[in-house]
């Protein structure tokens, strides 16, 4: 089965239609800042603030309804398009590679997970890597011996389309900016642009670019831990080869990037997707079945955990943010929680102060009095319910002070 020339076709199928359909199917979305755009979605949230580096995702927030099937349909259709694009860099760059580059950048489970998060940053990913699509052309072309002005008139138009990608994605997430900066090392003409914006925004983008231990998506562990799905496939083929891949030094700009601060390794993944594709070429027939076999444990390892809701938020957490919105207005109470359920707990209806960022955690050293506490933290209040088994982090619980 595993030699079977139709069998990749159907693990890149798979790996799009697995998660989607777990995913359509399920109670909650992924990834608490959801919360944040989705009380925006339905009904206001008081304390949104449209984001002045993402214009075009406020616009759109405004005109998208209140269905949570609809939403979770449409960050599929995000996927896809995702997924689309990164085939086309693979098909564009070798014949027969389009399918390899999905599939391989498919190994960990970034671009699922993050595509399945209501947030701003799902609808600049297809845009960027269709950026990418064009500045990998533009740089194909650049390096060809011919140089007549209709040569370099279509090379440039590549240049130009990717420009106006970044410049639409960037209106969707500012992070889509590094790579333009990125980009810019293998293309100097894009200094002109990417020198003035750094003067006016360095600072910001410097601050976004540092890593942060306190916080998942920016802690450079989490970094490792994706990147070592990546590299396991580089073991099978036996041949340093693997490592003399396409785009080497702008893959490893994106790639050390990445390891710095994670959340900006999904900008890697059509790269990283060549590179593996690349690997998989050199590979034996047996190093192909087995990179074959991995990718297919990866795909259903990293979907099942959205169809059994084992993913944060999950219905307990829910369970308790309800919990305490709901209790809070019975009983007049002020609320305070983990910083990380802020946003829930606006999407249910209540307010805190404990939101959006660990600037604003809980202290727990606080002298709580006629409050009720959501939180994994033991305090010296009367518990009214425990939510979950302890863990590494301590049982979910809920008391009232």
């Amino acid at each position: 089965m595993l030699s079977n020339k139709f069998f990749p076709v159907l693990l890149v199928v798979a790996s799009f239609f697995l998660p989607s359909m777990l995913y359509l199917g399920s109670s909650n979305f992924l990834g608490y800042d959801s919360y944040y755009f989705l009380a925006e979605v339905c009904g206001g949230n008081p304390i949104y603030d449209a984001p002045s580096n993402a214009p075009l995702h406020d616009v759109v927030l405004s005109a998208l309804p209140c269905n949570d099937f609809l939403l979770k349909l449409l960050l599929v259709v995000l996927l896809g398009l995702s997924m689309l694009i990164i085939y086309a860099i693979g098909e564009d760059y070798s014949k027969g590679w389009g399918k390899y580059t999905t599939l391989f950048a498919m190994v960990s489970p970034i671009l699922i997970y993050n595509s399945f998060k209501f947030e701003n940053d799902a609808f600049a990913f297809p845009i960027i890597y269709l950026a990418t699509f064009f500045f990998l052309r533009h740089l194909r072309e650049k390096q060809k011996t011919a140089t007549t002005f209709l040569k370099v008139k279509k090379n440039y138009v590549y240049l130009f389309l990717t420009l106006a990608c970044l410049t639409i994605a960037t209106l969707f997430w500012g992070g889509s900016f590094y790579t333009l900066l990125f980009f810019s090392l293998f293309e100097p003409i894009l200094f002109l642009i990417t020198i003035p914006l750094l003067f006016v925004f360095g600072s910001p983008l410097f601050q976004s670019a540092l890593p942060r231990f306190d916080v998942n998506e920016n802690n450079p562990l989490q970094g490792m831990l994706s990147v070592l799905f990546f590299i396991g496939q580089l073991v099978f083929p036996r041949t340093k080869r693997v490592f003399n891949f396409p785009y080497f030094w702008l893959t490893m700009f994106f790639v050390v990037f990445g390891l710095i601060n994670p959340k900006f390794m999904i900008l890697a993944l059509p790269l990283i997707g060549l590179a593996l594709a690349n690997a998989f070429n050199l590979a034996s027939v047996d190093g192909k079945q087995k990179m074959l076999l991995v990718a297919s444990i990866c795909i259903i390892g990293f979907s099942l955990p959205i169809g059994l809701g084992s993913l944060h938020p999950n219905s307990i957490e829910h369970e308790a943010v309800q919990d305490l919105v709901n209790l809070g207005v019975d009983e007049n109470k002020v609320l305070f929680n983990d910083w990380s359920y802020g946003h829930m707990v606006y999407y249910y209806g209540g307010e805190t102060n404990q939101r959006a960022s660990p600037d604003r955690q809980l202290d727990v050293n606080n002298s709580f009095e006629n409050v009720l506490v959501l939180t994994r933290h033991d305090l010296n209040c009367g518990l009214i319910k425990k939510y979950d088994a302890p863990s590494v982090i301590g049982a979910l619980k809920l008391y009232r002070c």
